[in-house]
């Protein structure tokens, strides 16, 4: 009897240790739960910005017959909606919040981004801390892209999360 119990101890060492461990899947059921994917990219659009109006005169949205531009003619019009979305536009404008719409924001879908897959889990030594590589990449991509400070396309992209082991369960850290 002795003997036996002696022979389990190992196994239950090795099961209780590799419990410890964070694998490629649960490091992506962590990615998925915590409601970073899909994330959908937005864009802020003041349709009183001079600056943005003319950064947005002849452009695809434009010619696409997304946005219509009205450039002020005196000085009473400066400050008033210059860029006017059409009906056209309707599926990627965003409702306003409370906050948006006092300031004259209107927001506008860029992309969603989902996650395809972990691709490696390193861990440290004591299996207190990880890190997960994984990949993600951009679809329904919108006409309004263009207002995009970073490049959105359909090819994957590569980045890293943190988990940390705290109680009994991984968690993704903030």
């Amino acid at each position: 009897m002795k003997r036996a119990i002696l022979l389990l101890i190992p196994v239950f060492l090795a099961i209780s240790c590799k419990q410890n461990k964070l694998d490629n899947a649960q490091a992506l059921q962590l990615l998925r739960e915590s409601k970073r994917y899909p994330q959908t990219l937005t864009a802020d659009i003041n349709p009183a910005d001079p600056n943005l109006v003319s950064s947005l005169t002849n452009t695809r949205l434009e010619k696409a017959g997304l946005i219509e531009i009205h450039e002020a003619m005196s000085l009473g019009e400066m400050g008033q909606a210059q860029i006017i979305f059409t009906k056209k536009a309707a599926p990627y404008l965003i409702p306003p919040s409370d906050q948006d719409q006092q300031a004259g924001i209107q927001r506008v879908k860029i992309a969603d981004e989902v996650l395809l897959s972990v691709t490696s889990v390193t861990t440290t030594d004591d299996n207190r801390k990880a890190i997960a590589n994984y990949v993600t990449t951009y679809r329904n991509i919108t006409p309004f892209s263009v207002l995009s400070p970073i490049k959105v396309n359909t090819q994957e992209h590569k980045k890293e999360a943190h988990f940390s082991f705290v109680g009994e369960k991984w968690q993704l850290d903030k």
